[in-house]
Formats: structure tokens, C-alpha cells, sequence
């Protein structure tokens, strides 16, 4: 019981400030990035940080294969399409886990099946309203 709480509590706590976990059973790893702020090319090769695309995340010591990805959107945008992008070779070369997934609101998406050691989220579009942004907070699982 008390590893339970204990689990609980690193797990709220790293949601709160976007930090990565890996639980200790090895079960989820649950990682949150900053707000994205423009569209721009869906799961673009390469390591670069823009405000259309996350940091790429290294999942290689759980390897997940079953992904959720919620998508915090503020603003109100008149289009927004996001992917879940993947990468097995350390993230030189990106692909789609997810396709195209709207979110004009907030939005929540699971991936099954599919294992990566790398992952990001990828805006494609994002535009209208009011300064929109969309924040990620991604978990992946066995």
C-alpha cells in the first residue's frame, strides 16, 4: 500500500512539473513539455525544438508500444491537427504513430501496438483565436 501511494505521489508530482518517470516497476512513463505555439511540418526529421514540434523524449529504457497523448488547448483555434511522431534510431528519422488528430479542444488519443524509443508531438496546424496553444503530456505503457 505504502509503494502504491508513494507511486501515486512521484506521478502527480512529475505531471505537475512536466518532468519525465519511469514507475518502478517499469509499467508507464509519463513525461509533460512546454505549450506549442504554431503549426509547421508534421513529425519533421532532425532534433530541432520549434514552436510547432516538442523536444523528442527518449523512451528507450521502458519502450513503450501503447501511447496516450492529451493535448491541452487554449485559445480557441479554428484549426488544429497534431501527430504523436515516433523514432527508432535515436531520432534522426521521425514517423507518424498516430496520423492526423484534430484538436480545436482540448483532447485526449491512444496509440496501441506500436513501439518507439523516441517520441514527440508534432503540430501541423494551428490557427485562429486568440493566441491558441496546445501543451502535450504524453504516457506510454507496455
Amino acid at each position: 500500500m505504502k509503494r502504491i501511494i508513494f507511486g501515486f505521489i512521484l506521478l502527480i508530482t512529475g505531471m505537475a512539473y512536466g518532468q519525465s518517470l519511469v514507475l518502478a516497476d517499469g509499467r508507464a512513463i509519463q513525461k509533460g513539455w512546454a505549450a506549442l505555439t504554431a503549426g509547421g511540418t508534421a513529425c519533421a526529421s532532425g532534433s530541432a525544438v520549434t514552436t510547432s514540434q516538442t523536444v523528442g523524449f527518449d523512451v528507450s529504457a521502458g519502450i513503450p508500444k501503447n501511447h496516450t497523448i492529451q493535448l491541452v488547448v487554449t485559445g480557441g483555434p479554428a484549426t488544429c491537427t497534431a501527430q504523436l511522431c515516433g523514432s527508432i534510431d535515436g531520432g534522426t528519422t521521425w514517423g507518424s504513430l498516430s496520423g492526423d488528430q484534430t484538436c480545436t479542444s482540448s483532447v485526449m488519443f491512444h496509440v496501441d501496438a506500436r513501439p518507439a524509443l523516441m517520441v514527440k508531438v508534432s503540430l501541423s496546424a494551428l490557427t485562429g483565436g486568440t493566441s491558441p496553444t496546445v501543451m502535450p503530456i504524453y504516457v506510454g505503457g507496455r
